[in-house]
């Protein structure tokens, strides 16, 4: 399941024992071109894609710098596991 963050609440899907999170820019067309592929994705992951400029809160927690967009990040029962790629995901290859 797919989710754009409307509130600032990313640390609402924590609970969740697969989250997928895509830290996003509306202006960034590589964002846009992996939506598609986030549908694709296993049905035991959660996805939610967090516009960056708008949930400033959520962004906090990714434990490093985000550098560019689209930055995407693994979470397991609600902890850090990795950084995952755009080729990660076209490919499935999540864990």
């Amino acid at each position: 399941m797919v989710v754009e963050l409307t509130n600032d609440n990313l640390v609402d899907y924590f609970g969740e024992e697969k989250v997928i999170v895509v830290f996003s820019s509306t202006t960034c067309n590589a964002c846009k071109d992996l939506v598609p592929w986030l549908h694709k994705l296993p049905d035991d992951y959660k996805v939610v894609i967090v516009d960056c400029i708008k949930n400033i809160r959520s962004v906090m927690y990714y434990p490093k710098q985000i550098k560019y967009f689209p930055t995407i990040a693994l979470y397991l029962n609600g902890h850090f596991n990795k950084e995952l790629t755009q080729i990660n995901i076209i490919k499935q290859e999540l864990e």
